[in-house]
């Protein structure tokens, strides 16, 4: 998949500080909870989208100029991104827990909010107190 044709060049430059035009989520997008197989399946929802403006003449922040900047990276380097990630920063870096999102895991951390939400604001309120009160001879609950 690849984006339509567009009426000026974008850089990676412009796309990391945000001034390539290509548009940020929707509010409808932003709040939907389904899961792209792929970076270049995630590319479907705007690769047809005109740019906002001519690319360096403005900025807008776009998390989907980071999408088609992981694409890019797929494919100039000839793997899936993660795996470039893990190969280049997340080994040399000894960053062992570093990881893509993981559906069982989102799914367990959404049961949990769920469950937390259903409990009194009162707890919370009261973990905040504690916390934000604690110091020398004072503690906050676990």
């Amino acid at each position: 998949m690849q984006l339509s044709e567009k009426p000026w060049p974008i850089t990676a430059r412009q796309l990391l500080a945000h001034q390539s035009g290509i548009r940020n989520w929707t509010r409808e997008e932003f709040h939907n909870t389904r899961r792209f197989t792929s970076i270049t399946e995630s590319l479907e929802p705007f690769k047809d989208d005109a740019l906002l403006f001519e690319p360096a003449t403005s900025t807008q922040y776009s998390s989907l100029g980071f999408t088609l900047l992981g694409a890019v990276m797929e494919g100039a380097g000839g793997a899936p991104f993660m795996d470039q990630l893990r190969a280049s920063v997340f080994q040399p870096a000894g960053m062992e827990s570093a990881r893509d999102d993981e559906l069982p895991l989102l799914a367990r951390q959404a049961a949990l909010l769920r469950v937390n939400r259903k409990r009194s604001s009162l707890a919370a309120t009261t973990r905040l107190l504690c916390a934000t009160q604690s110091g020398p001879g004072r503690s906050s609950p676990p």
